[in-house]
């Protein structure tokens, strides 16, 4: 059977996770950390899964010609992501964000490329490229903005190639007519419950599923410990619980998430198993130190996600 592929489109990231951070410095003030890790971080997480799951899984982005864009470089061949497509912007630096793991939540600083450095790239390569060549597509949601990915979708969904799409905080806090046009061409949107709480104004979960119902097919919402759910013919609402694990770092779960639900998909798996499979991953990546788990394989799902075949 020929091997199922992924093309995942969207930014990535040199993480750098904080360890034995208690708080910001006062001016004037010098604290430690315990220590720290650089990870591949952004829409590399989902192609990294991917491949971690024996998927060819590619990745369309873009990193500075600094000395990080080589590291991410590296990072993504070492997890034998296919980096073809992993393009060099002259003059730009790479994406990076600091990530730091407070008592309740995380928190973010980030340094990313403007999209007048990184969209014409972009364009000239996707304009090469053939959708029919992938079993699915995933463009991050800030990427469907471009014209150039708008296109590609376009004759992608002409081909009968899935694609999806994941929200982050930035795009649930001003919901409108604009974006909800940016879906068009996408069979699946992942968003966790406090995004699609901001979209719908609801808060009670099936209040929301419903709400979400109004621009997507089947709203598939993930819950943190408590699992991910998905509403499936606009009436029957299916919940999955997670895995029980001790939760270290929550970066990157979600995108992880993503990961083991396009899996199941590809595998030609009901809704419920995909839920399940997203649920591991996720877990699984939640339970570890950096932004993509080591520990996602077939073998894991074999293990906690009840895989069958």
């Amino acid at each position: 059977m020929e091997k199922r592929s992924a093309l995942t489109i969207g930014p990535v990231f040199c993480d750098i996770l904080l360890e034995g951070f208690t708080g910001m410095p006062m001016p004037g003030e010098e604290r430690f950390l315990d220590s720290y890790l650089l990870s591949a971080g952004g829409n590399a997480i989902i192609a990294i899964a991917l491949a971690q799951l024996g998927v060819s899984s590619s990745l369309l982005a873009t990193v500075g010609s600094d000395s990080l864009g080589t590291a991410l470089y590296a990072l993504l061949a070492e997890h034998q992501v296919n980096s073809d497509h992993i393009l060099t912007v002259d003059g730009a630096k790479t994406n990076l964000s600091l990530i730091i793991n407070g008592a309740d939540d995380r928190s973010f600083l980030t340094c990313a490329q403007e999209r007048v450095q990184y969209e014409p790239v972009l364009a000239q390569r996707l304009a090469s490229l053939s959708p029919s060549a992938y079993s699915h597509i995933h463009a991050s949601f800030d990427s469907l903005g471009l014209e150039a990915v708008q296109t590609f979708l376009a004759q992608a969904q002409k081909e009968g190639v899935p694609i999806s799409t994941g929200l982050g905080f930035q795009e649930s806090l001003a919901w409108g007519p604009r974006q909800t046009e940016l879906l068009k061409h996408v069979d699946w949107c992942f968003m966790n419950r406090s995004e699609a709480i901001r979209i719908t104004g609801e808060e009670e979960l099936g209040s929301i599923m419903h709400a979400l119902r109004s621009f997507l097919d089947t709203p598939v919402i993930t819950l943190g410990s408590e699992g991910s759910c998905a509403l499936v013919d606009g009436r029957k609402m299916i919940r999955v619980s997670a895995p029980e694990v001790t939760v270290v770092n929550t970066t990157g779960s979600g995108d992880s998430f993503t990961a083991g639900f396009i899996y199941g998909r590809m595998m030609g798996k009901g809704i419920e198993e995909c839920l399940a499979w997203g649920n591991v991953l996720g877990s699984l990546t939640a339970s570890c130190k950096e932004s993509v788990s080591s520990e996602i394989s077939v073998a894991a799902l074999d293990r906690w996600g009840g895989r069958d075949d």
